[in-house]
């Protein structure tokens, strides 16, 4: 049994004021955590703010902390307008990191030194730290951020590694190994981890595979020569394949200075990284149907990758005729070897490679988390192995007991994922992501400018009187003003 130790909103202490029975705790794979409570205030003074900070501790524990996202609000009683009645959804830290937008490009960097880097510049100033035991990672050999909101960069980080990323209830952020996530206890036919009569399997094939693609990023290939004749009016010379690294052009066997297209100047031939034209400078002599053209380069290619697995294909044969192929594709531009696009590939089909089968119950422990991993062995539904926790939620039931609701999928492939992730979270590997992009940086620089202006009286002459009236003021005008300056 749990108990509801603490609420506060701001610091200020709201448990009596909140209805126990709408407390509703929320936790979804690759989704933010989320509040719902309602408070019923008698004497209307407690009315919530968008953004103030909430804490929800249970038996002594913080189980959550984060921000008011939205709030709804009714009078309970028309005739006493004090009294009122408020819905709030509140969301967790991690939606930080929504609110900043990173533009940068990190070349021969560790997954550490990224995320500290991102932190400082975009998140520091709301109070979000690095956990002092944060892993160091692989290191990136190039990656660029172009205006990516910071969560979106922790995701594409957590996807290139394999870590897990969260800002705790403390506003420090850390990427935690997935294979340590374990669940507060296990599904036995002995346990009482699971309440009685709540434990449901459901066996699908929604997702269902037993042939795998894997359409990965750029990689390099071996060296390659071509030739080609000109013809006395080209300028432009195309490669089979995108060039990766500064090539080497003859001309009748004769090299010939080569340049990056649009930052060198006076060379005969230039090229520009993952572009297949080799472009003739203007004031070279255009090749005509007596001269050979030769390059010699390295190429990118996307590499192209499948694994079967004949025994499944079989099984669904034997149960449905035909061919019994399922086959599915995914792109993964972050994988640029072919090993680990293989290793992917066997991860999916281990995972994916059967029915799959989710189980859901209900639980008195308050320590369940999406992404953790729970041993189930329960004989009279014939399941036994690790399940991947998929979502959970802590929901009041009465007086001061609080259930959570868990939904897991099989995780038959649990080992080969474990294996994947820590192949991926390997410190010596290095990774390329988006290798040619170009961000344009916008900065602004608030600055005072004081402009002053004189200038002289002007009169004007009446023909009929004879007077001079005074039609204007000499002054100096002093303005301050501010403005941005764009580089």
């Amino acid at each position: 049994m749990s108990t509801l130790t603490s609420l506060t909103i701001n610091g200020t202490e709201r448990k009596a004021l909140v209805l126990k029975e709408t407390v509703r705790l929320s936790d979804e794979l690759n989704a933010r955590d989320t509040l719902e409570f309602t408070m019923r205030d008698a004497a209307g003074t407690a009315r919530p703010s968008v953004g103030q900070v909430v804490v929800l501790t249970l038996d002594g524990v913080v189980r959550f902390a984060g921000t008011i996202d939205n709030f709804t609000e009714r009078n309970l009683t028309p005739n006493v307008a004090s009294q009122r009645e408020y819905r709030v959804q509140v969301v967790d830290y991690n939606q930080l990191a929504d609110r900043h937008l990173v533009a940068e490009i990190y070349t021969l960097q560790t997954m550490k030194q990224i995320v500290q880097d991102i932190v400082t510049d975009h998140l520091a100033a709301d109070g979000v730290t690095v956990h002092g035991s944060f892993p160091t990672g692989p290191t990136i050999d190039h990656i660029a951020f172009n205006y990516m909101e910071a969560s979106r960069c922790f995701d594409e980080l957590s996807e290139l590694t394999g870590y897990f990323w969260i800002i705790d209830s403390s506003k420090v952020l850390n990427f935690i190994d997935r294979t340590t996530m374990a669940a507060p206890g296990s599904i036995t036919d002995a346990s009482d981890t699971d309440l009685a009569g709540s434990f449901k399997v459901e066996r699908t094939r929604e997702r269902y595979r037993n042939q795998q693609w894997i359409r990965g990023g750029l990689t390099q290939s071996s060296t390659l020569t071509e030739e080609e004749k000109g013809d006395g009016v080209k300028t432009v010379f195309m490669t089979s394949l995108p060039v990766a690294q500064i090539p080497v052009v003859k001309v009748n066997g004769s090299a010939k200075t080569v340049g990056i297209r649009q930052v060198d100047t006076g060379k005969d031939w230039y090229w520009q990284e993952n572009s297949n034209e080799i472009s003739q400078d203007t004031a070279g002599v255009k090749l005509t149907t007596s001269d050979t053209w030769r390059i010699e380069y390295v190429g990118y290619f996307p590499f192209l990758t499948a694994a079967r697995d004949p025994i499944a294909v079989a099984d669904r044969i034997a149960v449905e005729g035909g061919s019994g192929l399922y086959e599915a594709i995914e792109d993964h531009d972050e994988i640029t070897k072919a090993e680990l696009g293989r290793d992917k590939a066997e991860g999916l089909l281990k995972r994916f490679g059967r029915i799959e089968t989710h189980v859901s119950f209900t639980s008195r422990l308050a320590g369940w988390k999406a992404g953790q991993l729970v041993s189930v062995s329960r004989t009279v539904h014939n399941l036994s192995g690790t399940f991947l926790v998929m979502s959970m939620s802590l929901r009041h039931i009465g007086l001061e007991e609080y259930h959570v609701d868990v939904e897991a999928v099989a995780g038959d492939a649990v080992e080969s994922w474990v294996a994947f992730f820590a192949a991926l979270m390997d410190a010596g590997r290095r990774i390329v992501r988006r290798p040619n992009e170009v961000i344009s940086l916008v900065r602004f620089y608030p600055e005072p400018l004081t402009i002053a202006e004189s200038f002289a009286a002007p009169t004007s002459t009446s023909a009929a009187d004879g007077q001079v009236r005074e039609v204007g003021q000499s002054q100096t005008e002093r303005h301050k003003v501010g403005f941005a300056r764009v580089g």
